[in-house]
């Protein structure tokens, strides 16, 4: 993914597309995983990679309420709850004041 990052740089029309469909792929995984926690563990250290590559997190920037709404932090396994606070964190790194709309439904 940071190789991609980096390429989309230099030439984003074929690269962001196919990153942006893995991104909302990952995302409903996460809202439609089901009961499989190991696939929504998956999805979402996937998504932790999308926010830690600088380059990326220009691509991430728009599905920020999704990736939020997404995010398994209640009633779940403490490994999921761990790996869903670690990508929050990494949200918050990348949206800034941006999530200043659900500082409400995230901390309560």
């Amino acid at each position: 993914l940071q190789l991609f990052g980096r390429l989309s740089r230099l030439n984003p029309a074929p690269i962001l597309p196919s990153l942006r469909r893995v991104l909302m792929d990952l995302i409903i995984e996460l809202r439609c995983g089901g009961d499989n926690d190991g696939s929504r563990e998956a999805a979402t250290k996937l998504i932790i990679v999308f926010l830690r590559v600088e380059a990326l997190q220009r691509l991430v920037r728009p599905f920020i309420s999704s990736i939020i709404d997404a995010l398994p932090l209640v009633n779940v396994a403490p490994r999921l709850m761990s790996v869903s606070l670690e990508a929050l964190g990494e949200l918050a790194n990348v949206a800034h004041s941006s999530l200043n709309p659900w500082l409400r439904q995230l901390v309560p």
